[in-house]
């Protein structure tokens, strides 16, 4: 059995170098002379034998300007930035924090309470997409449905009017002027007295009060009156 084996072999071998060899015979060996050079290639007269046109399709080049647009659904159900709302033909590579400026311009709830796009958390599906990921990355699908969540922007309040102490005692602030005249000890106890209650209650603890306040009635102008009384009274 491995005779016959090694004979078919054999043959196999035997064919090809013939084969080979009758292809060498059809070329005959040409001088240097007659082959072109780089120098000249314009004295070439033919580039040979032409192809048949193919018979099937090839795949359409895709412009870039073509970009897949999508439509974005938006829900917050969180009081006071209740909302539904939509965004149509935005370009799938869009990030998430240009989707968030996009959405704040749209929805006057969010506009007029001040709010960044630091202050809005997208999820979709149970997940907070980042900010740095574009719409291409995060669905493949043409409509997306995004759960919004939306952070109380931080109120922006003036700064008190500085206190400045005269050599005579006169206590003055930066847009009047007192006339009345302390004693070095009750300028001492004042300045104490403010100290104190600068240090007394955090601006994040306003915050917070703030946040509940507003989350409670509904309403920024009710929320700011009562905070005010509340620091008057602190």
């Amino acid at each position: 059995m491995s005779t016959v084996a090694a004979s078919s072999s054999n043959q196999a071998e035997q064919q090809f170098v013939n084969t080979y060899l009758d292809f060498l015979s059809l070329s005959k060996d040409a001088s240097p002379d007659q082959f072109n050079s780089t120098q000249d290639y314009d004295k070439i007269e033919s580039l040979g034998p032409s192809l048949p046109p193919y018979k099937y399709k090839f795949p359409k080049v895709v412009s870039a300007t073509s970009e897949r647009t999508l439509t974005l659904k938006f829900k917050s159900i969180k009081p006071p930035f209740k909302f539904t709302s939509e965004l149509h033909d935005i370009p799938e590579s869009f990030t998430i924090h240009r989707v968030k400026e996009a959405l704040i311009k749209a929805q006057d709830v969010l506009n007029q309470a001040g709010a960044k796009p630091d202050n809005l958390k997208l999820m979709l599906k149970s997940k907070v997409v980042q900010d740095s990921s574009t719409l291409g990355d995060v669905s493949p699908e043409d409509e997306v449905s995004f759960n919004c969540m939306v952070s109380a922007p931080i109120a922006t309040t003036k700064p008190e009017e500085p206190t400045n102490v005269t050599s005579a005692g006169t206590v003055a602030s930066s847009g009047a002027t007192s006339s009345t005249t302390t004693t070095p000890s009750s300028t001492h106890s004042t300045t104490t007295t403010t100290t104190k209650e600068l240090d007394g209650i955090s601006p994040e603890a306003w915050q917070q009060i703030y946040s509940v306040l507003l989350q409670d009635l509904n309403d920024q102008q009710k929320a700011q009156d009562i905070l005010s009384k509340f620091k008057q009274l602190a």
